[in-house]
């Protein structure tokens, strides 16, 4: 993955698919993590936006669909997990952990 170093040479955080900025998969998780309106809230957004900050990347937030963290459901991976293993997002973000089945499966970190 390239880094996603902001045109400005500051933290960016912009509200569609823009190429060359890093998109994250958010699920809502109130008050962790509200997803509606724009721009997101909470703590672990505003954690994540500090660290942003100070590595001066450009990014997306993405909502999922179904407000899932993930599930496999019929062979299929919903929610976060499903964006991320789909290759829809380039990681996600729900209070900042991972579990450890859900990273040898997606095979990205």
């Amino acid at each position: 993955m390239d880094v996603p170093l902001s045109p400005t040479g500051e933290a960016l955080e912009v509200f569609e698919r823009t190429p060359g900025c890093v998109t994250v998969a958010v699920s809502a998780w109130p008050p962790l993590v509200d997803v509606r309106p724009l721009p997101f809230t909470g703590s672990h957004v505003s954690v994540f936006r500090l660290v942003m900050d100070g590595l001066k990347w450009c990014y997306y937030l993405a909502a999922t669909r179904d407000d899932q963290w993930g599930d496999k459901l019929n062979g299929t991976w919903t929610g976060m997990v499903g964006m991320v293993h789909r290759k829809v997002r380039k990681t996600d973000m729900v209070g900042m952990t991972y579990r450890s089945r859900f990273i040898r499966l997606i095979g990205c970190y």
